[in-house]
């Protein structure tokens, strides 16, 4: 349970990065 938990939280630290950085990349550009 513990284990699964974590994994989303990954996954989303993951999604929330990458949406981040392209945001960040269509700005500059």
């Amino acid at each position: 349970m513990k284990r699964e938990l974590a994994i989303l939280l990954v996954i989303g630290i993951a999604l929330v990065g990458m949406a981040g950085a392209a945001n960040y990349m269509y700005e500059k550009a």
